[in-house]
């Protein structure tokens, strides 16, 4: 009620059990590799109007290597359609591409859109990850991320849109109190006092074996 700092009572202003739970995004990357075993698969499962553009699709990433950069084989492979005058709604290109890409952590990234404000890209929801940075963070988000995530996975970024702010209280962090360890020289006797009890233990063993 004194609004005093003691063991029992600390004061701290608001901000000091605020923080902002951030998303962690990082790129998708696809390699496009059209195989005779995916090509036969997908036979097997598609309907016979996408034969042909899978077909189209091999001339582009049918080769002996997959193709690392997918932005590069869209492309190719949309004019490549228009040119044989092929239209696909968006979930038919989609399940071409699932059925011949797999993830690649060695192919470039995939672009999702370009803007005056820069390349954005795909994000990797099997990447995507969430830290916790304190309110009181000097330099706020910004900062954490440069600090604490870019010098491990530098392809990474936040998504602002889903930035939520957020409260805790953890009373053990701010008031527990950890017990001093044991000393080296009570740590040895204690060991020592356990290989006796053992080595006692073992001499019974023994010497009732050899009584029986």
């Amino acid at each position: 009620m004194s609004f005093e700092q003691t063991e029992q009572s600390k004061v701290f202003p608001n901000e000091a059990f605020g923080y902002w739970k951030v998303t962690v995004e990082r790129p998708l990357r696809l390699a496009t590799h059209v195989t005779p075993e995916r090509m036969a698969a997908f036979r097997e499962a598609a309907d016979k109007k996408l034969f042909k553009p899978a077909e189209l699709l091999a001339t582009i990433a049918g080769g002996p290597s997959p193709q690392l950069d997918f932005n590069s084989v869209e492309q190719q492979f949309e004019t490549a359609l228009e040119k044989e005058g092929i239209k696909l709604r968006a979930a038919e290109l989609k399940n071409i591409y699932t059925a011949f890409t797999a993830k690649d952590p060695l192919a470039e990234r995939v672009i999702k859109k370009k803007t005056k404000a820069g390349t954005e890209y795909e994000p990797d929801p099997d990447l995507r990850d969430t830290e916790q940075v304190p309110l009181m963070e000097e330099g706020g988000v910004d900062a954490f991320i440069q600090r604490e995530v870019l010098p491990h996975v530098p392809d990474a970024w936040v998504d602002r849109s889903k930035t939520l702010i957020g409260y805790e209280i953890s009373f053990t962090r701010h008031f527990y109190k950890p017990k001093p360890l044991r000393s080296m020289d009570q740590i040895r006797t204690d060991l020592e006092g356990l290989q006796n009890e053992a080595e006692g233990l073992l001499d019974q063993i023994v010497a009732g074996a050899g009584a029986s």
